[in-house]
């Protein structure tokens, strides 16, 4: 039994933050990123060992995944990566349109934020220049949190971002080659023109096209 961190370990760890926050960035690279794929037995030790960190921090964020629904506890043995079914991929994608569209729909009849436009370019830029699939994926995460934000709806944007750490892994597949990643990022440029032009009609449709592609690779 081993457990390979991503290549990201290093920076999480000489970040600064609590250390159940850097424990639980650590997991959740490893398992968006595939190298603690489905299936793979995690423990506490093992991960405190192969971090250098304590048993603590990783138990509060093995803790934290098994809420997220990434991982399953098994008392005294450790932890199994889930394995994401076709239905809650599917399930997780529906959830996600339902926040975005309704996001861009209050802002049709709220008004769009004078600083959203710099933030959504900003996300895009970074997908522009990201140099692997989970760098990638964190972008995307953050421009789609960005534009349910936006929506005005604290409640929204909350139960949104609990969706984050599962989307993730299912964002670092499509992106794990650059010509993907570059087809995506000028996909995402597109639908943020309708998001600044509160355009909610034309945002769906395009919503629906993006993930319909994205599926299919």
């Amino acid at each position: 039994m081993s457990f390979t961190p991503h290549a990201s370990v290093a920076s999480v760890l000489d970040g600064d933050g609590p250390a159940a926050d850097k424990a639980y960035r650590v997991v959740l690279d490893a398992i968006a990123a595939g190298s603690a794929p489905a299936g793979t037995l995690l423990t506490e030790g093992l991960v405190a060992e192969t971090t250098g960190m304590s048993r603590t921090p990783v138990r509060e964020a093995f803790l934290r995944l098994s809420t997220e629904g990434l991982l399953e506890l098994y008392p005294k043995r450790g932890a199994i990566v889930t394995a994401p079914s076709a239905d809650e991929t599917d399930e997780l994608l529906e959830v996600r349109a339902m926040f975005e569209t309704s996001a861009v729909a209050w802002m049709a009849a709220r008004g769009v934020p004078a600083e959203l436009e710099a933030t959504l370019r900003g996300h895009i830029d970074a997908q522009a220049g990201a140099s692997d699939a989970l760098e990638f994926a964190r972008s995307d995460r953050a421009l789609h949190e960005a534009i349910v934000a936006a929506g005005g709806n604290a409640i929204a944007t909350s139960l949104f971002a609990q969706t984050g750490p599962r989307l993730l892994r299912y964002w670092h597949r499509p992106a794990e080659h650059s010509e993907d990643r570059a087809r995506m990022a000028s996909e995402h440029g597109e639908l943020v023109e309708l998001v600044l032009a509160a355009d909610a009609p034309g945002f769906a449709v395009k919503l629906d096209q993006h993930i319909d592609g994205v599926r299919s690779r």
